[in-house]
């Protein structure tokens, strides 16, 4: 555990130095209030007029950019990985309003009828679709999926707990078990106000 309080103390020395430019490190990237009022009318795509203000022209030109051939092969790859028709419907609409191809009611308008255009697309081809992406979990990461993800992400730390857990074990001793998180106590479903009684 040497390593983790010495990662610990290194990292609280970084966050309690002043940033060399003056700035808050993580509110740097974030806008000054009022920025967009300074800023040009029509500067990005989408504060110009739609290319397109037809629902049914809409879902055409969409459809049709499903149609071109690396396109198409790109979306039932996606589709085969299990990337669902939903997830696919809202990141290409989203696109083509960022672009300035029609106004977000028209995007809205369109999702049912460029969803069913994708079904069509996989049947066709013989490709298994999973219509909706599934709702997120509510679960606990497990210890496992966390020391992977750590190993990735924070290789320092994990090395270090990797080499404690060994350390441990050469020494003859257990490697201690996990830590059961502390119970929290369930307030009464009554009044906010009785929960200082307690």
């Amino acid at each position: 555990m040497r390593v983790l309080s010495e990662n610990q103390l290194e990292l609280n020395n970084l966050l309690d130095q002043p940033s060399p430019n003056g700035q808050d490190p993580i509110t740097a990237i974030a806008a000054i209030p009022g920025t967009g009022m300074t800023q040009p009318k029509g500067k990005w795509s989408w504060e110009q007029p739609a290319l397109i203000t037809d629902p049914d022209q809409a879902v055409d030109a969409v459809m049709d950019q499903f149609e071109e051939r690396y396109n198409k092969a790109n979306v039932l790859k996606l589709m085969v990985a299990g990337v669902s028709v939903e997830e696919i419907v809202n990141i290409t609409l989203f696109n083509a309003f960022v672009e300035g191809k029609f106004t977000p009611d028209v995007a809205e308008i369109i999702k049912p009828a460029v969803s069913i255009g994708l079904v069509k697309l996989a049947a066709d081809a013989h490709v298994p679709f999973r219509m909706f992406s599934d709702p997120p979990e509510e679960k606990e990461i497990s210890d496992v999926d966390m020391f992977k993800i750590m190993k990735d992400r924070n290789p320092e730390i994990y090395e270090g707990i990797k080499e404690n857990v060994n350390l441990r074990i050469r020494e003859g001793k257990k490697p201690r078990p996990p830590q059961q998180p502390p119970v929290v106590k369930q307030l009464s479903e009554q009044s906010f106000l009785e929960v200082g009684d307690n």
